[in-house]
């Protein structure tokens, strides 16, 4: 896309509150998963990281249960949440030893939501998507679809 185009979009107000709300929610995102890498236990940070992807996709409509894929690798996992395979391993045994989440081939099921949110100490954001913006006159326009790629495990 061309900076003319981008420059033409960004001169509609709806278009521009939509961007503006989406970079507000990633920075938060961002602030929220600094915090959690620097201030919390394996547990605690796999329970947040756990309850915001459920929220996220909840917020978009794109799951209806506490379950969801999740394609990434127990080293990338490591990586994101600044931990080793073992103790993602580890971690992951004991949520579902203490029966708040499982997962098996890329599954996720969150089997007590509500117990977990209780170990989070880092608030999630409210249960609604970033719609509408007060003083806004019109609902902004739905985000569109995420890009998904599948990526097999090497």
């Amino acid at each position: 896309m061309s900076t003319m185009a981008v420059r033409q979009l960004m001169t509609n107000p709806t278009i521009s509150l939509r961007i503006v709300a989406l970079m507000a929610e990633t920075r938060l995102r961002m602030e929220r998963h600094v915090a959690a890498v620097i201030k919390l236990d394996a547990r605690q940070r796999m329970i947040v990281f756990l309850l915001d992807l459920y929220e996220r996709l909840r917020r978009r409509d794109l799951i209806s249960r506490p379950s969801f894929n999740l394609p990434l690798t127990q080293e990338q996992l490591a990586d994101h949440l600044g931990m080793t395979m073992v103790h993602v391993n580890r971690t992951l045994r004991r949520l579902r030893e203490d029966r708040l989440a499982m997962g098996a081939n890329h599954v996720v099921i969150l089997t007590d939501v509500d117990r977990m949110r209780a170990v989070a100490p880092i608030a999630l954001p409210a249960a609604h998507p970033p719609a509408t913006i007060a003083g806004a006159d019109e609902e902004l326009p739905a985000a569109p679809a995420p890009l998904v790629t599948r990526r097999e495990n090497c």
